[in-house]
């Protein structure tokens, strides 16, 4: 009997060494790292091939660079004359790619500025050490930070239209006033602003220093001098604005108050009798007179603070 033998399967074994950046591809495998790996590969007779890898993994690596200087920079043998932000890729020690983040600033050896500053009358101004309060252009020196080179600012100073200080009077006893020439106004009493005080006059209420901040379209401030008001002017002045209308009259008279305090009042006719008498608590109270005589009458008014006597005819 004839033995017939066929060969199915011829197995080849490789020894393979290799060095790769960063990843390695192998066949149907990619490999990140180093380390011995085994792969089954077709050999051309169609038998298969093993293949035992030993594999080493380089890194590539990257990094950033800045540099600044006046002038120009020259780096990795390329001179740079303007400011720039590139990636450039190298080689490192391991033969890999070197991907360096390079930012390139170029600093001018002089740095201009130009500047353009409205001022009222009585201001001043600061650029560097130098101080201005008059127009005209000025040109000055500074160092910047880094001190590699100047910064030279050019100031054009322009002033605005002066305004006049307003001039405090006193039109009638308890109200105080300057000229309707302004833009806005706000009063102070003692240097401190009196909340909602914004016309150009201001009724009186109390005793103190009393000043009026005025400004002009372009925003420009003045203030006046103290309007000075004593305890004993602001009631004075009080006790003059007392009033009694109609006079005279037939059915009935108001009395008006200029301040908000309460009063005892009696009427009295020429003979001294008292006719009425009540407690006066509103600024303005209407009495009804229709029942008295013709006559003229008096109304004296008097509380703690002081007292006032008003006159009224009866027809």
């Amino acid at each position: 009997m004839n033995l017939e033998l066929t060969i199915l399967e011829i197995l080849d074994t490789t020894q393979l060494q290799e060095m790769a950046c960063g990843s390695f591809t192998f066949g149907d495998s990619t490999y990140m790292a180093s380390g011995t790996y085994s792969e089954t590969l077709m050999a051309a007779n169609g038998c298969d091939s093993i293949v035992n890898l030993a594999l080493t993994i380089l890194e590539n690596t990257s990094s950033s660079v800045t540099l600044s200087q006046e002038g120009s920079i020259t780096w990795n043998g390329v001179v740079y004359n303007q400011s720039i932000d590139t990636t450039i890729t190298l080689v490192n020690a391991a033969g890999c790619d070197s991907i360096v983040s390079l930012s390139i600033i170029i600093i001018p050896s002089d740095v201009f500025f130009t500047q353009f500053l409205e001022i009222c009358d009585g201001e001043m101004i600061e650029v560097g050490s130098s101080v201005y309060s008059d127009m005209g252009t000025f040109i000055d020196t500074l160092s910047t930070q880094n001190g590699c080179c100047d910064s030279i600012v050019t100031t054009t100073v322009v002033l605005l239209s002066p305004i006049a200080t307003p001039i405090v009077s006193r039109p009638f006893v308890l109200i105080l006033a300057t000229t309707q020439d302004y833009s806005s106004y706000q009063w102070r009493k003692d240097g401190t602003e009196i909340d909602g005080e914004t016309s150009y006059q201001y009724n009186v209420t109390e005793a103190g220093s009393y000043q009026v901040e005025v400004s002009n379209d372009d925003g420009c401030t003045a203030l006046s001098d103290p309007y000075n008001l004593g305890t004993t002017d602001v009631r004075e002045s009080a006790l003059a604005s007392f009033m009694v209308y109609p006079n005279p009259t037939r059915a009935n008279v108001t009395i008006q108050i200029p301040f908000a305090e309460e009063f005892n009042m009696e009427v009295t006719n020429v003979l001294g009798e008292i006719v009425l008498s009540q407690k006066l608590v509103n600024t303005e109270t209407v009495l009804q007179i229709s029942e008295f005589n013709k006559g003229i009458y008096f109304i004296n008014l008097f509380n703690e603070k002081g007292n006032q006597t008003l006159r009224f005819v009866k027809n």
